[in-house]
């Protein structure tokens, strides 16, 4: 009788000593979930900044576009209105009448003249 209580007290420390490892185990499993669970936190935060980002570059691209776009109707506007004061016939006399005031002549009354008919 005395062996077999020896054997059933050997029994008892071996389950204790798997129950002690099996309670590290799940200790080790929950702080590996709540670890897990920050992760998926932040990972779901980061994604969500990722979205902004995305959604702000592409603001940015349209925003350029559209500046862009107006750069080019003011310039070609400026080339237009250059163009048609090149072209003009009041814009060429006065570049004839500077020309001729330059030489001292007096066309320059004429100018006036023909501007007011």
């Amino acid at each position: 009788m005395h062996s077999e209580f020896d054997l059933l007290k050997n029994r008892i420390a071996e389950l204790e000593a798997e129950n002690a490892k099996l309670r590290q185990t799940i200790k080790e499993i929950s702080d590996l979930e709540a670890e897990n669970s920050k992760r998926k936190a932040e990972n779901a935060k980061l994604k969500a900044e990722v979205a902004k980002l995305r959604h702000d570059i592409e603001e940015i691209k349209l925003q350029t576009r559209v500046n862009t776009n107006e750069q080019d109707a003011s310039l070609i506007e400026d080339i237009s209105q250059s163009s048609a004061c090149l072209e003009s016939p009041v814009t060429l006399e006065a570049q004839r009448s500077t020309k001729e005031a330059s030489s001292n002549s007096p066309p320059i009354k004429e100018l006036e003249q023909k501007q007011l008919h």
